[in-house]
């Protein structure tokens, strides 16, 4: 990538792994109550804290979208979904080889 520092790709990878962040933590808060209902130790409070949770990372993922910012990063969060997704296409295929293999014994 001729013309671009290592400050720019420094800049693009934290703005990625930010999208990886994120995503983790959202899921967790959002799962949060279903596992403590599961266990019977779901409260008001934890159910509050979750949802405050889950609304935080809501809006910092919104915070990073809007206003759009300027190129390359408005096209970083495409870049991450279509990492995410190839990811989750690659974890059904192994598991679909695996489940297979283990049919075959």
């Amino acid at each position: 990538m001729r013309g671009v520092g290592g400050s720019d790709i420094y800049g693009w990878m934290g703005s990625l792994a930010t999208y990886g962040f994120i995503t983790v933590y959202g899921q967790v808060t959002f799962a949060l109550p279903f596992y403590l209902k599961l266990k019977q130790h779901l409260t008001a409070p934890l159910l509050l804290l979750s949802i405050v949770a889950t609304t935080a990372m809501v809006l910092a993922l919104v915070g990073t979208l809007y206003p759009v910012p300027a190129a390359p990063y408005n096209w970083l969060p495409y870049l991450y979904l279509s990492y995410l997704f190839a990811g989750l296409v690659w974890f059904a295929a192994s598991r679909r080889v695996e489940a297979n293999r283990l049919l075959r014994r």
